[in-house]
């Protein structure tokens, strides 16, 4: 009995240096007890668990197939079906997962699968295992990837139901605060879309995705100038194009065409298609300061392959005797800008 209680004591050891982060010594305390008569299934399970925390994932997989093929391990199963998603093997990760539900409808176990199919597009099946799962227990990122499921279902009102009941008893959870702020966005309740996405920086101010939807919100409330900075903050955390695309047609909008122009060249060089999306805006300024129909012609036609020297040439022949023949885009606009009543 003194011999059991000693290798109880060391396996105890064993978890208390693998909770503070002592995955050394944790491991060599495992592996001296395996074997010795205290219960091996627990042993193996937390050796897959402190090879996971580590990242050897293949070390862990090896402990949780030897309790699974020792005794049919639920414990085990879940582990083994977390390092299956992890490593992108959904089919195997699935199948682990509703092994385990034949045997006990667990919340864990639920909301594992239900995150799983969310991710891969399986909506409904989805929302009915996370349902189930808030039949067992009302927690915070049950209620977050149902409100998830229901914006991919385009239900509105029930993903806000969702995400507010996370505010309501968790406070702020910034990534509820943002899906909720999009949501309302979505509804143009610019107000309250801009007061979440404000709480969302007032707990990270990096967060970009968060900046990115500012910047969205403000650019919808004709707050070009703010919009624009938003972008522009965005894109310190997050190389964005999409953002440097606002940025561009923003600066269009302030008049500021010589910003314009840099960030649109800065944007060409990435290879983003600003064959249409942007060039249209381009060309269509152009004919409203050169009262000339040939860029809306070109525009409304969605043509696709532009070519700013015959836009150049057609300006340079039609409009004029200011403009040299190796004048760019920037200058043309720059011309307009101060010679031309519009």
């Amino acid at each position: 009995a003194s011999k059991d209680n000693h290798l109880y004591s060391n396996y105890e050891l064993g978890r208390l240096e693998m909770s503070v982060g002592n995955y050394d010594k944790a491991r060599s305390i495992y592996k001296s007890i395996i074997g010795k008569n205290v219960n091996d299934s627990y042993v193996l399970l937390d050796l897959g668990k402190l090879e996971m925390a580590v990242g050897n994932n293949e070390e862990a997989r090896k402990y949780f197939v030897e309790l699974i093929e020792k005794e049919d391990n639920i414990f085990a199963k879940f582990e083994l079906a977390r390092i299956e998603i992890m490593e992108g093997n959904v089919y195997t990760a699935r199948r682990l997962l509703n092994e385990i539900l034949d045997v006990k409808r667990d919340l864990h176990t639920l909301f594992t699968l239900g995150k799983l199919e969310n991710t891969e597009g399986y909506f409904m099946k989805a929302k009915m295992y996370l349902l189930e799962a808030l039949s067992i227990k009302e927690d915070k990122f049950t209620l977050f990837e149902l409100g998830k499921v229901e914006l991919h279902l385009n239900n509105y009102v029930e993903a806000r139901k969702y995400f507010e009941k996370v505010i309501e008893l968790y406070g702020n959870d910034y990534c509820t605060l943002y899906e909720l702020g999009k949501v309302e966005l979505s509804y143009n309740n610019f107000d309250r879309a801009r007061d979440l996405f404000l709480r969302v920086l007032s707990v990270k101010e990096d967060d970009a995705a968060t900046l990115y939807e500012l910047g969205k919100l403000e650019t919808l409330c004709n707050n070009y100038e703010l919009a624009k900075n938003y972008f522009l903050e965005q894109r310190k955390y997050e190389n964005n194009l999409f953002a440097l695309e606002q940025i561009v047609m923003l600066c269009i909008k302030l008049g500021n065409y010589e910003e314009a122009f840099d960030y649109y060249r800065e944007l060409k060089k990435t290879g983003f298609d600003v064959n249409y999306r942007m060039q249209t805006v381009f060309y269509r300024e152009l004919g409203v300061f050169f009262k000339d129909e040939y860029f809306d012609n070109y525009a409304n036609q969605q043509v696709y392959d532009y070519d700013e020297y015959l836009a150049i040439e057609h300006i340079i022949e039609k409009h004029g005797e200011d403009f040299s023949s190796d004048i760019d885009l920037y200058s043309l606009f720059n011309y307009a800008k101060n010679n031309l009543t519009i």
